[in-house]
């Protein structure tokens, strides 16, 4: 690991309590989602919950989160020997009953530290596990370099001098030099500030790419994490994308070919899950994965028929692509692309389940991504939408540019071909921007020859 950055908790053998403070305006039905995600992330990363531990109180902003009594009762439950480490044991008879706290809230570096001081054992709050989890499943350069950049602004205020009493070099005052603390603080700097400027590379490059295809029209696969996005990904493309029953099994964007071939030829994105309380500066770390879905003529959202928190999840999915795109859009009141709402999983429910889902949401489709059929039809649906707006003409392509007949056949379906004394003619189905396109680039729209 690099210098600037702090230790993270070992990952071997890990048993956690998970915990969290309740204020006024937390329900307790989100409060209980928020912790099932949570304990989900950390068993993803090896860790084993053995309880729950929740304190009601007015603010979670207090130097001690918790109160007395409960920070008591927790510290004798991280009480005894711990056996990773070396050396003598420690004053009590046995082995601790948990070697780590998870805290459902974003600690502040000052809480953090002193919960950590008060139970002798390491803390990771929401934002810890969500980056831990989203460094163990980052797929794509940028979604790296993001997720280094989003490390470095959480480590960087938990950097202390602890048991760190040498000073190199000078420059402080009175010639004292710099705390080991200082030096990281200023490595990590640096260090951002190249890592902004690989992102800024790499995004131009991605855009570039993006720009060569920008006539294949797209569908971007996206919804809360774990709702079955990766296994439609594979249906559609008979592709071997990654796909495992966790939380954020995927984090990167992956742009796959729909096969069989649909007409017109679409390309399909299967972008990064959701979740819900992501925090704010970590949201970062999704931008490069919807870079993709703010280009889409179709965004596909795809919902976990089965999930009991299912509306909640599909609403998180919403609200968060919607900000994310008018963040990165010319126009923030551009509206968003077309979208198709897709329940999946639909083989857990029975058969009053799935009536009572078609009349709550008429438009949707319900299907299983292992069901051929099922699969059938959405592709069928993609195909449908993809062609709404084609319309079918002649073309003319003079004989002296003939390099722009790959073009058109890039660019549109070829259904007839013949020639005149001018060039030739092309019976195609084609949208109006890649219409519009191939006439800029000198192809000229005719009427239907004779005969």
């Amino acid at each position: 690991m690099p210098a600037h950055l702090p230790p993270r908790p070992e990952r071997t053998a890990r048993r956690a309590i998970l915990s969290a403070v309740q204020t006024p305006e937390v329900d307790d039905g989100r409060l209980a989602r928020s912790l099932d995600e949570l304990r989900r992330l950390a068993e993803g990363l090896g860790v084993t919950v053995i309880d729950t531990v929740v304190q009601r109180r007015d603010t979670d902003r207090k130097t001690h989160v918790f109160g007395r009594g409960r920070l008591e009762a927790l510290k004798r439950r991280f009480e005894g020997s711990d056996p990773t480490q070396e050396g003598p044991p420690g004053p009590a008879d046995g082995p601790r009953e948990a070697d780590l706290l998870l805290v459902d809230n974003e600690l502040a570096p000052g809480q953090q530290f002193a919960l950590e001081k008060a139970l002798g054992a390491p803390v990771m709050d929401r934002t810890a596990v969500i980056l831990e989890v989203f460094e163990s499943r980052a797929r794509t350069h940028i979604a790296r370099l993001e997720l280094e950049i989003a490390r470095l602004e959480y480590a960087v205020p938990r950097m202390r001098d602890l048991d760190e009493p040498d000073r190199e070099g000078g420059g402080a005052r009175g010639e004292r030099g710099h705390t080991q603390a200082e030096l990281r603080r200023q490595q990590a700097r640096i260090r951002r500030a190249a890592l902004r400027k690989q992102i800024e590379a790499a995004r131009a490059a991605d855009d570039m790419a993006r720009e060569r295809r920008r006539d294949v029209p797209v569908a971007a696969i996206v919804g809360y994490t774990n709702a079955g996005k990766s296994s439609l990904m594979r249906a559609l493309t008979g592709d071997g994308v990654l796909v495992a029953d966790k939380l954020f099994a995927t984090l990167g964007s992956t742009v796959r070919a729909i096969e069989p071939e649909t007409d017109p030829k679409t390309l399909v994105v299967d972008t990064v899950g959701f979740i819900e309380n992501l925090p704010h500066h970590l949201v970062a770390s999704f931008r490069s994965t919807l870079e993709e879905a703010r280009e889409a003529d179709l965004l596909v959202y795809v919902v976990d028929a089965s999930d009991p928190h299912r509306e909640n999840q599909l609403a998180v999915t919403q609200r968060t692509v919607a900000d994310l795109i008018a963040e990165r859009a010319d126009d923030p009141d551009a509206p968003l692309p077309p979208s198709l709402l897709v329940f999946n999983k639909i083989d857990r429910l029975d058969a009053d389940a799935r009536h009572a889902l078609s009349e709550e949401w008429p438009d949707a489709l319900q299907l299983s991504a292992f069901e051929p059929a099922d699969v059938a039809r959405l592709r069928a649906t993609i195909e449908q939408h993809m062609r709404r707006g084609h319309q079918r003409v002649w073309l003319r392509v003079p004989y002296s540019a003939g390099h722009l007949l790959g073009e058109v056949h890039g660019a549109a379906r070829v259904i007839g071909e013949t020639y005149d004394a001018e060039g030739t003619l092309l019976e195609v189905q084609v949208g109006p921007a890649e219409l519009g396109r191939l006439e800029k680039r000198g192809v000229r729209r005719v009427a239907a020859p004779e005969g």
